[in-house]
């Protein structure tokens, strides 16, 4: 007899068309220019090779398994916000292998099956798959956008109100909108009396010039402040997240408690790279410099070229990806000029719809991707929308 699958097991198995629709190009063997790029080891970001020899400093030869982290880690990253003018306690910080398995547990432990969490929408389809892998339900609020983006404190009131709902999830800067926000949004949410989660691994890149752009909640609220390596250091490979935890005392501790102990469960973390986090947080000042440095050039070229073009882009104010808004035309919305621009620029983009967007049609590009690349795929959509408005 064949075991029994879960239920649970068969969602990862399904595939998107239009993902079918990418792959297809990318293994017909011409020529494609790819704008979604976002891992920046794959786009020319790499750490001198001194970096990694840290990895092999004296002492990682032992195991000393700590299920919150490393003395020496905790306080490395007390030390990066320090730098950013938040003062926390290596004491409130909780080191995990990445924001993904921060967002599983914190799920865990602040919720129960079938319990919800509060999520934005627009938003990044991973945190579908990790409220399913849960077992929690989505309630959304609501980004909107009228010549900027703001949150919808009407719908936020709508999610407090579900009595179901146990937290609340922020993406600051959001992915893929860029809306940071404001002392305003973060206070009416922190009213809810809900923990919030606060993912801000894009906080240290501001499109706009200004300094990081790091959320500060109140001390006395409860919240869980996610980052890592992959966007602060641009080492996705290294495998190294962080959550700070804020709120009254007693609430605080009962969830570090309940968090070491969940972690301890599993001891994910690597030594080698909890050790190394000291100095390769002092390394990420420089890697974050250039990466700013991509992003923003990219946005001014960008600007400039869809000046007198039926092309809009988005405001956004951090992040690493840019919205275009492309004509309404009859039988295009975003998933159409996706494919449209797939099948006559060979130019690959991120259609809105995998993000929520509404009021199609609206592409999602990547800033990271290297110039060459980034104008010649820029150029190559203009020119399909210069055809079809004709």
């Amino acid at each position: 007899m064949t075991p029994r699958l879960s239920r649970r097991s068969d969602w990862p198995l399904e595939t998107s068309s239009w993902a079918d629709a990418v792959a297809h190009a990318r293994g017909d063997g011409g020529p494609l220019w790819d704008l979604t790029e976002a891992n920046p080891t794959h786009v020319g970001f790499h750490h001198p090779p001194e970096t990694y020899a840290w990895l092999t400093a004296p002492g990682v030869e032992r195991y000393e398994p700590e299920p919150l982290g490393l003395p020496a880690a905790r306080e490395a990253v007390a030390a990066y916000y320090a730098r950013r003018g938040r003062v926390i306690a290596p004491e409130q910080v909780w080191i995990v292998a990445s924001t993904s398995e921060a967002y599983h547990d914190a799920f865990f432990l602040l919720g129960d099956p079938g319990d919800a969490i509060a999520v934005p929408t627009p938003g990044y389809p991973l945190l579908d798959h990790l409220t399913a892998l849960s077992g929690l339900r989505r309630v959304t609020y609501r980004l909107e956008h009228d010549g900027g983006w703001y949150l919808d404190l009407a719908s936020v009131a709508a999610a407090a109100a579900d009595p179901t709902v146990r937290m609340f999830s922020i993406v600051s800067p959001h992915n893929p909108c860029g809306h940071v926000l404001a002392p305003d949004e973060l206070d009416a949410l922190q009213r809810t009396g809900l923990p919030l989660l606060l993912d801000e691994v894009f906080a240290d890149y501001p499109l706009d010039g200004q300094g990081p752009l790091h959320l500060r909640p109140r001390e006395d609220m409860p919240s869980l402040t996610l980052s890592g390596l992959s966007k602060v250091a641009a080492l996705p490979q290294l495998k190294l997240s962080w959550v700070v935890v804020d709120g009254p005392r007693a609430w605080r501790d009962a969830f570090l408690a309940r968090a070491e102990v969940v972690s301890d469960a599993f001891l994910s973390t690597a030594t080698p790279v909890q050790r190394a986090l000291p100095p390769l947080l002092l390394a990420a000042e420089d890697m974050q410099s250039r990466l700013r440095a991509r992003c923003r050039d990219n946005l001014a070229w960008l600007d400039r070229r869809l000046v007198e073009t039926p092309v809009q882009r988005l405001p956004a104010l951090g992040g690493w990806t840019a919205l275009l808004r492309l004509p309404a035309l009859p039988g295009l919305d975003d998933d159409g000029w996706a494919r449209v621009v797939l099948a006559q620029g060979r130019t690959v983009t991120m259609p809105g719809y995998l993000f929520d967007l509404e009021r199609p049609p609206r592409l999602a590009v990547s800033l990271l991707t290297d110039p060459e690349t980034f104008r010649a795929g820029i150029e190559r959509i203009l020119e399909v929308v210069a055809t079809a408005c004709r």
